[in-house]
Parts: C-alpha cells; sequence; structure tokens
C-alpha cells in the first residue's frame, strides 16, 4: 500500500537526529517560492499547516442485507493524527465511480468520516449498533463522476467472490490508501472526477494503469457483512464488527502485533534541549513513517495551530529524535505497510526539567516575589505547596511524570501573604514528579521536584 503526504509550508528549525543515515523530508519556503529538499539528518523543519495526520479507508459494507437496501452501502476514513487533516478533494473510487469530498472538509484526529449512498444508515444494517448520520450522502451530494445507482450492484459489486477495490486519492490523484477482498482486484474503466460545481479541476485516472500495490481484506464475502480493521489504523481486517460506521472498531483482545516505546531525555538547564528515542519491538518494519506534532498554543489539542513534521526513519530498531523545545508532543508512527499506526505522547519540560530545592524563591512580575516550597518530601497522598507572595493572582499547578507526561493540572488563587495548597496525588504511581508553576499568562514561575511514595 502507498501512503501520501501532504506538502507544507515551513517554520523555524527545531528537531535534529544524530544518525546519517535517517532520512527526512524538510518543506521550505525561499523567496516565496517552495521548495521540496530531501536530506540525511541534520536539523529539520517544523511545519505549520491547517492539518496533519494519518487517514485510512478504516471500515466498509459492499452488500446489504436485503432490508437495508442497495444505498445502505458505506465506506468509513479514520485520521489516526495526531492532528487534523483537510480532506476536501479527496477522491473515493472503486475504478468504476468515483466520489469528491467538498473542500474544506476537516477531519480531526481519532475521528470518522462516513461515506453512503443515504443520510442515515439505519441500526443493524452492517452490524451498525445505532442509527448513523452519514457525512456524505454520494446520491445527493452532486460530487460523483456519474450517477451510482441506487439498485442492484450500487457502489461495490454483489456477490461471495467479489474482489471490488477501494482506493483512496487525494486531489493530485495520490495514492493515500487501497484495499480490496483478495486479488486479483475487478477491471477498472477511466473515471473523470466530479468538478463540485468548479471546486475542483476535474481529473481523469484509470486505476489499472497506476500501479496500485494494495492491502488484501481476505475475509470473504457475504450479505449484510461490514469489514474492519482490527483496531483503528490497523493491518489486519474483520468482519462482522460488533460496532460499524463511525464507530471505534477496536475488537476486544485485538491489539496491533508490535509495540513502541519511548525513552525521554529532558534537558539539563534552559540553554538546551530535550530529545527523544523510539525503540520499535518489530524490527522488519522499518522504514518507519511518522508525523510528530507539538502542541504550539498549549491548549492541550493538536490542531490547525500546532506544528507539524513529517519524517523517515530508515533503520532499525530506534528512532533517535533530538534538539526539541519544550512543549506538549503528540508522535504517530506507521509501519512500512502503510497501516499499523501507533501514538506516542510526551512532554519536554524546557526549565520545568531542572532539579530544583524544595524551597525556591520565583519572580512574581513587576518586582514582587513569592517564596515557594515543598511541604514534606517525600510524600504519601498530597503534594502539599507553600507560597508566600507579595501580590495576587491566578496560577497553574501542572504535575508531570518522569516521561514528561502531565499527570495532574490544578488552579491555585495565590493570595498577599502565605497559603498552602494540597495537590491530590494519591492515584498516582509512587516515583519523582515535576510541579510546574506558572502565571496567569502562562509564563513559568518555578519548578519544584519531589517523590510520592
Amino acid at each position: 500500500m502507498r501512503l501520501g503526504w501532504t506538502n507544507l509550508p515551513v517554520f523555524p528549525a527545531t528537531p535534529s537526529y544524530p544518525k546519517s543515515n535517517r532520512m527526512i523530508t524538510t518543506y521550505t519556503r525561499m523567496n516565496n517560492l517552495r521548495s521540496i529538499i530531501l536530506i540525511c539528518l541534520l536539523t529539520v523543519s517544523f511545519l505549520s499547516s491547517r492539518a496533519q495526520g494519518r487517514v485510512l479507508i478504516n471500515e466498509y459494507l459492499p452488500w446489504p442485507s436485503n432490508g437495508c437496501g442497495t444505498t445502505a452501502e458505506f465506506i468509513e476514513l479514520f485520521n489516526f493524527g495526531p492532528g487534523p487533516v483537510n480532506i476536501g478533494g479527496y477522491i473515493v473510487t472503486d475504478g468504476e465511480y468515483s466520489i469528491t469530498i467538498p473542500r474544506n472538509t476537516i477531519l480531526p484526529a481519532n475521528q470518522y468520516y462516513v461515506l453512503a449512498g443515504q443520510n442515515t444508515i439505519l441500526q443493524n444494517c452492517g452490524n451498525d449498533t445505532r442509527n448513523v448520520a452519514v457525512n456524505l450522502n454520494w446520491t445527493t451530494c452532486g460530487c460523483t463522476s456519474t450517477a451510482i445507482p441506487t439498485t442492484g450492484d450500487g457502489l461495490l459489486t454483489d456477490g461471495g467472490s467479489s474482489n471490488d477495490q477501494i482506493v483512496l486519492l487525494d486531489s493530485n490523484l495520490v495514492v493515500i490508501d487501497a484495499i480490496v477482498r483478495s486479488t486479483p482486484v475487478e477491471a477498472s474503466v477511466s473515471v473523470t472526477t466530479s468538478s463540485l460545481g468548479g471546486q475542483f479541476t476535474p481529473r481523469s485516472f484509470d486505476l489499472d494503469n497506476m500501479g496500485i500495490q494494495y492491502e488484501a481484506v481476505g475475509e470473504s464475502a457475504g450479505r449484510g457483512n461490514s469489514f474492519a480493521r482490527k483496531v483503528d489504523g490497523g493491518c489486519g481486517w474483520l468482519k462482522d464488527t460488533h460496532e460499524s460506521a463511525g464507530d471505534r472498531n477496536n475488537t476486544t483482545g485485538q491489539t496491533l502485533s508490535w509495540n513502541a516505546t519511548l525513552s525521554l531525555t529532558q534537558p539539563y538547564d534552559c540553554t538546551t534541549n530535550g530529545s527523544v528515542v523510539i525503540t520499535v519491538s518489530d524490527p522488519t518494519l522499518f522504514p518507519m513513517q511518522y508525523t510528530l506534532a507539538r502542541d504550539k498554543d498549549s491548549n492541550e489539542v493538536f490542531d490547525e495551530n500546532d506544528q507539524y513534521f513529517n519524517g523517515v526513519d530508515n533503520t532499525a530498531s530506534n528512532i533517535p529524535i533530538g534538539n526539541l523545545a519544550a512543549g506538549s508532543y503528540r508522535l504517530a508512527i506507521v509501519s512500512t505497510l502503510g497501516c499499523d499506526a501507533t501514538q506516542l505522547d510526551f512532554s519536554i519540560l524546557g526549565c520545568s526539567a531542572r532539579l530544583l530545592n524544595q524551597s525556591v524563591t520565583a519572580d512574581q512580575r513587576n518586582g514582587a516575589t513569592a517564596a515557594i516550597r515543598l511541604l514534606g518530601n517525600p510524600f504519601d497522598a498530597d503534594c502539599k505547596l507553600s507560597i508566600n507572595g507579595q501580590k495576587k493572582g491566578k496560577w497553574c499547578a501542572q504535575v508531570y511524570d518522569q516521561l514528561g507526561r502531565q499527570v495532574r493540572k490544578q488552579e491555585l488563587l495565590i493570595q498577599t501573604g502565605q497559603s498552602d495548597y494540597a495537590l491530590p496525588m494519591h492515584t498516582l504511581k509512587a516515583g519523582v514528579y515535576i510541579i510546574r508553576l506558572t502565571n496567569e499568562t502562562g509564563e513559568w514561575v518555578a519548578s519544584l521536584k519531589g517523590q510520592k511514595r
């Protein structure tokens, strides 16, 4: 299966990679012209984009039961993330018909987009556990190459021996995902896509001439069967899944056949950056493609306002990423097959990672200071802070574990004089934690390191 990635504009360079055979794709802008540069593990560019994620064909129903009707066929797309994807202009095709998704259709991370021949798929059609509101009705959208039949086969060929393919293309006919029940695939024809009333330039293609590598579902077809990935974003399929269109398909007991673990190095001071190494349990998955997202606006949501970087690592079994500035990150890794995706969250704490004493004096702004100390360290249940401030304010206390993952967040109303505060920690495991304090404008005030017994 071929994997398509979006070309994006640039941001100042930050991540870097120490191994000379790590290959990355960097997008740069010079004199208002874009040029794509493939470089070997030097400093790379963060990407600012409205969207950056991994979209897959996640589930489909090719042959509805008699009670549902032909138009109950559906195809479900899933965005594994880490960020949203503008799928406007994407094309879904079986090689005979095509459906063009309307302009500026944003598919958020970890969300689904359902295409069908009717507005609502009724409960029990294709194992749906409830009525499903369809995102795009191909019968009425005016977005198809030609009218898709509402009787007979419909979009996808009926029958137990049908090998109808489903291909997801971007607006430039780059293959994003391609699946088939079994090979050889059915013969295709020349298709010209809809312009959607002038939204897009029509594209002509014949799947038979595109050299597409298909992911085989490998399940026998039958009336009323829906087919879904065993794990959202994973390789391997099931039929008759317990949930269906627009729902999480992660069947109980089904997991990826491999795992990724993360080790993190926090910066030693405010002038250095952090790094991370991801170890993948199955070396045959390399080269691995990945997307690194940084929560630029610190709102704990990965959206179009954040920064994204696409990379490829050719060398098993580690993926090292260095020179990471302070911030919250999400890393999505995709196997060489273009599926079997997984995500890892971590944070680089910047100044917050410094080893500080149990008491500090911090700048409270405008010349005011605050004396801050831990009351009892190590602690058992609550982490108690004593703050003696010179001015009132609203602070935020964020608690991070040793991997830089935020595990607690609490607002503190700072008073003049001394006040004590308790951060509930009784549900956390024993270990070392960093308490990071910021003021009402989000500026770092101080950090302390405590230990839970």
